[in-house]
C-alpha cells in the first residue's frame, strides 16, 4: 500500500528463482525491493558462489569486507549492481530476521538495507529501519507513536498500533496483552541504536541442567563450519541436543558423495569442538528434503522431531503395494549398482550413496530400457525411485528389454561438436618456463618418464597443489607433453583469458556436476586418438595422504584396454 500511495510504480516478479528476479530489476529499473529474509539469502548465496570461484574476487570482496565504504564498493562491484538493474537503492526486509551473514554481504557489496519489524497483532509494523541509520543486526528504530520496553529479555510493546485483542479469544488476548503492554514473544535489546532481535521465546531450548539454548545461533554455527550443509535445524528429543542436516549436493559432488557421511560427521566435531559443551550436538540425522517452513521461510520447529520417525517408516518397504513394471525394473537396477536394498524414497545420493559414475549408467539404462534421455540436472530432481519412476511412466516411454547397458556402449558415442585442441608455441613456452622455474626455485626433481609408453595412457597422480599439473608435464619429452590431455573442472577457468590458455596447453574443461557422460566421452575420444591423459583419480587435493579413489581412470583402462601409468608426487603442498 506504501508505494501506491507515495505515487510510486509497483513490479512483482514472476517467481522466486533468481533469473525471474533479475528479470524484473531490469525490466522495471528498480529502485527499492520488498521482500523476506529467504529472498535475500538466495541473491546472496549467488552472488557469493562467483564472488569464491576466483581468487581476484574472494581477495576484493575481503577487502571492501575490511574498508566498510559504499563507494569503494559500489565501484569495484559495479557488475554486481548493474545486473541487479543498475538502479537498486534500498533493499527492505521484513516478516522473519534477517540473518546477519546475508546483511553484511549486502554491506560488503554496497547495498543499503532497511530492516522492519513487527507482528500482525501490531498492524503490523513496530520498528523499522531509518535511511541513514542503518546497524548491522538492528531491527531498525521504533515507531512515532509506539513505545517498546524489554521485560525479562521479551520485546513488549505499547501503541495505537497494538491490537485490542483477539475476537472472541480473551483468554488467549489476557496472555499477550498485559498491563497494557503486547508481549511480542522476541527476545532481544533495546538500546539508542534501536531494537536488536536474538531469538523467539517459544523457540528458546532449555536443557536439562536449566541451560537456554537459541537454535538460531546453533544453527547459523555449524552453516558457517561447512559449505556442504545447506540447511540445519536443531532440536531437543528424547532429552539430548540433535540436529537435521540438509546436505548441499552440488558442493557434496566437488568431493565424493560417498563422502557425504564422513563431510556431515566432520562439520558436527568441527563445531562441538569450538561451542560450549552444552550447546554441542550429540546426535544428527542427514535428510533429503528442505527443512519445513513457514511461506514467509521461517523454520516450523515443531515438525523438526517429526522428520527421525518419517526416515525410518520411509526405510520400511511397502511389501503390500503393487509397483509399476517401470519401478520393478528401475529398482533392480539400483539395487544392483549401488548394493543397497532401495526403497521408493530413499535419495540415490543421500540414502544410496550413488556416486557419479552409477548415475551415468542408471542413465545410460534408462535410455536403453525406456528410451528415455536424461541428464545430470533431470536426475537432481527425480532423486527417488518414486519420482523418476512416475516421471518415466508419464513420458508414455516403451519398454525394451533386450537392450543392455555397458560402458563400451557409453564411452562409443562419437560427439561431433567436440575438437580436440593441439599443442602449439604457447604450450611449449609454458613448458619451458615451468622448468626453469622448478628447476631454480622449488629444486624440482623427477625421474620414471622413461616408463611412459609410446602408445596411448592414462597418467595417474596423487593430487597436492594447483601446479601439480605443471609438475608432470615439465619432466616430460616434447613429443610426450604435447600428445599429454589435462581435465579441467571449469569453474576454475571461467574468465576468456583462462580459457584460452586451456585451449593453448592442452586442458579439457568439463563440469562432472552437468555432465559427466560428456566428460567421459571426450577422454575415451582423446584416449582413442592415440593421446595420453592425466587424472587426479582423488578428485581433489589432499595434503595429508591419500583420498579414496574415483573409479573414472579404471572404467576407461578396463573398457579401452589402455594401460595405465602411476605418478608419485611428494612436497608439492
Amino acid at each position: 500500500i506504501a508505494p501506491l500511495y507515495t505515487g510510486q510504480t509497483i513490479y512483482i516478479a514472476g517467481g522466486l528463482s533468481g533469473e525471474a528476479i533479475l528479470h524484473t530489476l531490469k525490466e522495471g529499473k528498480i529502485n527499492l525491493i520488498i521482500g523476506v529474509p529467504r529472498l535475500y539469502d538466495t541473491l546472496a548465496k549467488g552472488v557469493m558462489e562467483k564472488i569464491n570461484a576466483r581468487f581476484l574476487t574472494k581477495s576484493i570482496f575481503k577487502l571492501a569486507k575490511l574498508l566498510q565504504n559504499r563507494g569503494f564498493s559500489k565501484f569495484i562491484f559495479k557488475e554486481v549492481h548493474q545486473k541487479f538493474g543498475g538502479h537498486l537503492e534500498y533493499l527492505v526486509s521484513g516478516g522473519a530476521a534477517l540473518p546477519l551473514e546475508t546483511e553484511k554481504t549486502f554491506k560488503t557489496l554496497g547495498f543499503y538495507m532497511l530492516n522492519g519489524y513487527g507482528m500482525t497483532e501490531t498492524s503490523p509494523m513496530i520498528s523499522f529501519t531509518h535511511p541513514g541509520k542503518w546497524k548491522l543486526g538492528y531491527a531498525g528504530l521504533p515507531l512515532k507513536g509506539i513505545e517498546v520496553k524489554s521485560i525479562e529479555g521479551e520485546i513488549c510493546v505499547k501503541g495505537p498500533n497494538v491490537m485490542q485483542g483477539y475476537y472472541n479469544r480473551p483468554e488467549e488476548t489476557a496472555q499477550i496483552i498485559q498491563n497494557g503492554w503486547l508481549h511480542t514473544g522476541d527476545l532481544g535489546v533495546i538500546d539508542k541504536k534501536g531494537i536488536l532481535l536474538t531469538g523467539r521465546l517459544k523457540d528458546i531450548i532449555v536443557t536439562s541442567n536449566g541451560k537456554n539454548i537459541t537454535p538460531d545461533e546453533l544453527e547459523t554455527g555449524i552453516i558457517k563450519t561447512s559449505p556442504y550443509v545447506k540447511e540445519v535445524g536443531v532440536f531437543m528429543h528424547e532429552g539430548i541436543l540433535q540436529a537435521l542436516i540438509f546436505p548441499d549436493m552440488e558442493q557434496v559432488r566437488t568431493k565424493s558423495v560417498h563422502e557425504l557421511p564422513e563431510l556431515m560427521k566432520q562439520t558436527i566435531l568441527e563445531f562441538n569442538a569450538q561451542t560450549s559443551p552444552y550447546k554441542r550436538i550429540k546426535r544428527y540425522h542427514i535428510i533429503s528434503e528442505e527443512l519445513p517452513k513457514t511461506r514467509l521461510g521461517k523454520i516450523q520447529r515443531f515438525r523438526l522431531k517429526d522428520y527421525i520417525d518419517v526416515k525410518k517408516k520411509n526405510s520400511q518397504h511397502d511389501t503390500t503395494k503393487n509397483y509399476s513394471e517401470e519401478y520393478i525394473l528401475l529398482k533392480e537396477f539400483v539395487d544392483k549398482e549401488t548394493g543397497y536394498y532401495a526403497n521408493e524414497n530413499d535419495h540415490f545420493e543421500i540414502d544410496l550413496s550413488m556416486d557419479s559414475l552409477t548415475r551415468v549408467s542408471l542413465m545410460a539404462f534408462i535410455e536403453n530400457t525406456f528410451g528415455l534421455a536424461l541428464n545430470e540436472e533431470n536426475l537432481n530432481e527425480l532423486n527417488t525411485l518414486a519420482l523418476l519412476s512416475q516421471h518415466i511412466e508419464q513420458s508414455n516411454s516403451s519398454l525394451t528389454h533386450n537392450k543392455s547397458t555397458s560402458w563400451k556402449e557409453i564411452l562409443s558415442t562419437k560427439l561431433p561438436s567436440f575438437k580436440v585442441p593441439k599443442s602449439g608455441l604457447i604450450h611449449q613456452g609454458i613448458n619451458n618456463l615451468s622448468k626453469i622455474v622448478f628447476n631454480s626455485v622449488y629444486r624440482f626433481r623427477g625421474r620414471g618418464e622413461t616408463n611412459i609408453p609410446n602408445e596411448a595412457c592414462i597418467i595417474v597422480a596423487n593430487h597436492q597443489s594447483s601446479l601439480d599439473g605443471l609438475f608432470i608435464m615439465s619432466k616430460m619429452r616434447h613429443r610426450v607433453y604435447k600428445n599429454t590431455y589435462f581435465f579441467a573442472k571449469e569453474k576454475h577457468w571461467k574468465s576468456k583469458l583462462m580459457k584460452f590458455m586451456a585451449r593453448k596447453n592442452n586442458v579439457i574443461l568439463m563440469d562432472i556436476n552437468k555432465d559427466l557422460k560428456e566428460a567421459l566421452q571426450k577422454l575415451s575420444h582423446i584416449l582413442k586418438e592415440g593421446k595420453n591423459v592425466v587424472i587426479f583419480p582423488e578428485g581433489t587435493r589432499s595434503k595429508h595422504g591419500l583420498q579414496e579413489f574415483k573409479e573414472t581412470f579404471a572404467i576407461l583402462s578396463k573398457t579401452l584396454d589402455i594401460p595405465v601409468v602411476p605418478v608419485v608426487i611428494h612436497g608439492s603442498n
